[in-house]
Formats: C-alpha cells, sequence, structure tokens
C-alpha cells in the first residue's frame, strides 16, 4: 500500500553502491522513511523513489538497464524514521513508481528547470573539505543568496569571475577556486557523503557536511 497518494510500490529490487539503480539524486538520514522519500522524490518531480539500508533515499526518472526485482525478504529493513515501514535492506531498494495523479502534482510543485553548465564545466565528484583549511579559498555569493542556491547558479557565478573549480556544499554554500588546496580530495562512496539537496533545487544535490560537490573546466585538479 501507497504511503503517499500517487505512488505504487514496484517491490524489492537490487542495488549496487558501484552502480546505482535510481541514479537521479539521493538523500539520507535518520528520520527517513518511505513517507518523506517519496515526498522528497515528489518534490524533484522524479518518477521513481527507492528507500534503502534505513536511512537511505533515492530518486531518478529511469531504472538503470539490468537491474530486477528480488524477493520481497530481501528487504528487511525498518525506516530509521518510521519503524513501521520498510526502507530496503542491504543492496536492495523498496522501489516505487509514480502513477499519473502524482506526476501532475510533482509537475506543478516541481523545482526550477535546470540551465546547462558553461561550457567546457563538467562534474567531478565529491571532495572533502574543511572549515579550518578550506579546499576552494573563494566564497561567492549568488544573486538571491543561499536560499537560491543551485549547481548553474554557483558554476555560472565562479565561471564568470575567472575561476576554474566550483564547489557547491551544505546545500547552500558556493565556492571557487583554481586549485584545490589543504589536502583536500575526492571522497570514497560519494552517495553518503555528498547528499543534501540544493536549496534552490531540491533535484540537484549541493555537497554535504565539511563536502563539496566539485564542477571544473580543463584540468585544474590534476
Amino acid at each position: 500500500v501507497a504511503v503517499v497518494p500517487g505512488w505504487e510500490s514496484q517491490g524489492c529490487w537490487i542495488d549496487s553502491v558501484g552502480d546505482r539503480t535510481l541514479q537521479g539524486t539521493y538523500n539520507a538520514g535518520g528520520t527517513n522513511s518511505a513517507q518523506s522519500c517519496l515526498l522528497f522524490c515528489t518534490s524533484g518531480g522524479f518518477a521513481y523513489a527507492g528507500m534503502e539500508y534505513s536511512i537511505e533515499c533515492f530518486c531518478s526518472n529511469a531504472i538503470l538497464a539490468g537491474t530486477s526485482a528480488q524477493d520481497a525478504a530481501d528487504c528487511n529493513m525498518a525506516c530509521n524514521g518510521d519503524k513501521s515501514e520498510f526502507c530496503g535492506g542491504s543492496n536492495r531498494l523498496n522501489l516505487y513508481q509514480v502513477t499519473s495523479t502524482a506526476t501532475s502534482s510533482a509537475t506543478t510543485s516541481a523545482p526550477p528547470s535546470a540551465e546547462p553548465l558553461p561550457t567546457g564545466w563538467t562534474a567531478r565528484g565529491c571532495y572533502s573539505d574543511s572549515l579550518a583549511a578550506r579546499t576552494l579559498k573563494t566564497f561567492f555569493s549568488i544573486p538571491g543568496g543561499a536560499e537560491a542556491m543551485t549547481v548553474e547558479a554557483c558554476v555560472a557565478g565562479c565561471a564568470s569571475s575567472g575561476f576554474t573549480i566550483a564547489g557547491l556544499e551544505y546545500a547552500q554554500e558556493c565556492w571557487c577556486g583554481v586549485e584545490h588546496q589543504n589536502g583536500g580530495q575526492a571522497v570514497s562512496s560519494p552517495e553518503t557523503n555528498c547528499y543534501m539537496p540544493c536549496k534552490g533545487n531540491a533535484a540537484e544535490i549541493c555537497g554535504g557536511p565539511d563536502r563539496l560537490n566539485v564542477y571544473a573546466i580543463g584540468d585544474p585538479l590534476g
């Protein structure tokens, strides 16, 4: 039974850390439940939602080719935010698909459409950062402030100011640079490090605590 109107359960599906079944966006936390995950994916206008490992929520508009449904008993972990609901298992997703009702609702409340990145800029992954020793040294204030933060706004701001690296952190911060400093490195398991939705567009990810979603042009990261 769907816990949010307009969504239908598709059963228990396989997942992999290295090749996610749902690759749109990600959220996680101790309050994760089937309801909160479905609402999160609805807010981004996504067609699929999946809960995994009690605390993880994934959204996408497509299911990765080659993945498949598994035994329902494999999705046996209670949601951290509601023990009466199931939120997948280890490498297992409780998968839901949106219906036409939820699609129309999501469409009206969807975040702004993403603008293209400046020519030549690409995503480079999730990097470590520190309040005491910044990986990117220049803080950039976008028009509209923290509440308007999106990937495109940050990257465009850094690019127009002559920087070659942009990083988004903690859902609302934009940092620029021409090199990464103070030992900032790409981190393993980016989906559990860079997981916070951007304040200006919940369908995008803007880093995490002490973690940067990094974008760059050329090869400034070495």
